[in-house]
């Protein structure tokens, strides 16, 4: 894959990453990363990560993804992309993981 952009958002003991950029398959992929003990108490696990792959349209690709989460601040979630991929018909696949966390 062939990251594009990374945002980090830190508040309190919370640090969450949003990145995108294109995959191998000429998919487009958007990330967010949580690592705390929100994270914990949500997912059972410190450090979670969820992707989105989709085929990029000109109705939306990586340039909307990239203005949504740059002109929100700390305010944007995975979840916004997904509801996005929903209002423009765009079909996408998640896959969520776990993995150990270290300080």
């Amino acid at each position: 894959m062939h990251q594009r952009k990374l945002v980090v958002m830190e508040y309190d003991d919370e640090k969450r990453t949003m990145s995108w950029g294109e995959a191998d398959d000429a998919l487009a992929y958007v990330r967010e990363t949580t690592m705390c003990t929100v994270t914990e108490f949500a997912y059972g696990e410190r450090f979670w990560e969820t992707t989105f792959f989709f085929r990029p349209t000109k109705a939306y690709n990586l340039d909307d993804v990239a203005d949504r989460v740059t002109t929100s601040g700390d305010d944007c979630f995975l979840c916004d992309i997904a509801d996005a991929l929903e209002f423009w018909g765009i079909p996408y696949e998640r896959e969520d993981r776990t993995r150990p966390f270290v300080v």
